[in-house]
């Protein structure tokens, strides 16, 4: 499961850098080399796997209070995997929906302001 996630998210990072750098490039060669790397690296780099080694100290504060010893930690925030991936999943919705409801309204929007005319079974703008 972690190795589809993150090669989605890589090509969707590739992806926005083709749209970015490449999509109004006229020489096609640079365009399916950027397109076939972009896909292999995809699909290597979530095999590599780097260790990391952190050691996190949290200090603990003790008080005293009438004989009751209270000890205080800071929270940790941490994510999980699953609020991770549910995250990118409703911003990916989210930027997906966008346009066709941005598109939605335009043509509305359109055919409302015209003066169109019904003709059997369609209508003309």
């Amino acid at each position: 499961m972690n190795y589809i996630i993150e090669a989605n998210i890589g090509i969707a990072f590739f992806y926005g850098i083709y749209l970015l750098v490449l999509r109004n490039e006229t020489d096609f060669t640079k365009q399916r080399f950027f397109l076939l790397g972009s896909l292999l690296c995809c699909l290597i780099f979530p095999l590599i796997q780097i260790q990391s080694k952190i050691d996190v100290t949290s200090e603990v504060t003790t008080y005293v209070l009438n004989d009751l010893e209270v000890n205080i930690t800071p929270a940790s925030a941490s994510w999980s995997l699953r609020e991770i991936a549910f995250l990118v999943y409703t911003v990916i919705v989210a930027l997906l929906i966008a346009p066709l409801l941005l598109n939605a309204f335009r043509l509305y929007s359109t055919i409302s302001g015209s003066s169109g005319k019904r003709h059997a079974s369609f209508y003309l703008i």
